[in-house]
């Protein structure tokens, strides 16, 4: 499990830049075109070692008739899938920040300069009166304590779905 803290610790700033990023694609969503639909609909599609036996105008029909409800249903479904994208990145954000918040002592503070603010160890020593030794000290302290605080989320959430 000590992996899955040190990439969180990592990964934090790119969580946060694709929760920013996926929240602005929601806010600007305009969905596909109906030129695009028509175009992708209007592309010939082969289906095997099998010969199509439809024209042109088999093709310009069922593009008149289906050009609309494949574009609703594409985009409802595209902007469905950027919430809940959004839901689960921002859920894990919220949770990773509410576990640093919870260390115990000096850690909190001293952890979420660290991962939230991206400060560096010197930064950090200069700030809180350390020295470099104690930082790695207080992070690999920091690190069990968000283990465990992550197996107890995994106990609750399993206990959850098994229920």
């Amino acid at each position: 499990m000590n992996e899955r803290i040190e990439k969180l610790l990592k990964d934090y700033p790119r969580m946060i830049q694709e929760r920013n990023c996926v929240a602005r694609e929601i806010a600007s969503f305009r969905g596909v075109t109906a030129e695009e639909v028509i175009e992708s609909m209007y592309t010939v599609h082969t289906d095997g070692e099998r010969v199509r036996t439809g024209g042109a105008a088999d093709t310009t029909a069922n593009i008149a008739l289906n050009y609309k409800d494949k574009m609703d249903r594409f985009n409802k479904e595209w902007f469905e899938y950027l919430e809940v994208n959004l839901r689960l990145v921002n859920d894990e954000i919220i949770f990773f920040e509410t576990a640093l918040s919870s260390l115990s002592g000096k850690l909190s503070a001293i952890m979420r300069d660290l991962v939230v603010e991206q400060m560096t160890w010197d930064e950090l020593a200069v700030k809180h009166f350390i020295s470099r030794r104690m930082i790695g000290y207080y992070r690999r302290k920091a690190i069990g304590e968000l283990d465990r605080l992550y197996e107890a989320y995994n106990k609750r959430t399993i206990a959850f779905m098994l229920s």
